[in-house]
């Protein structure tokens, strides 16, 4: 996740359970290795607020799901409680670029796209 606004926004990682709140100040990135759980999808859910995963806040959601029989990522973007982003632009890439389809939001919300092969994905915030 690369946050190019001029704010600090916030990242919860969630599949079966919620990871620590990570805080991407404005300029900085945030990694995390894709990973599969066998239960669920990975959800890693972004708000300009604090506390906004635990208060209903609106929510970006970039969801993915990797499938590892086929060797392919599923992945999308969309939202909770309105989009934290009025105004900016959101997309999401693949390193390298062209790798994989990119989403761009809001334009593109809830759209699942697919990627045939695990590349690094990156969305880039405003």
């Amino acid at each position: 996740v690369v946050n190019q606004c001029l704010f600090s926004v916030f990242l919860w990682s969630v599949d079966t359970s919620i990871g620590p709140m990570q805080t991407i100040t404005s300029g900085s990135s945030y990694y995390e290795t894709m990973h599969w759980n066998p239960t669920t999808g990975i959800a890693l859910k972004i708000t300009t607020t604090p506390d906004g995963l635990y208060n209903a806040a609106p929510t970006l959601i970039w969801g993915y799901a990797i499938n590892p029989s086929e060797k392919s990522v599923y992945y999308s973007l969309s939202d909770a409680f309105g989009n934290p982003f009025v105004g900016q632009s959101v997309s999401l890439s693949s390193n390298p670029d062209g790798a994989c389809p990119n989403i761009s939001y809001p334009s593109e919300r809830s759209t699942t796209k697919v990627c045939q092969d695990i590349y690094d994905l990156v969305i880039t915030l405003c």
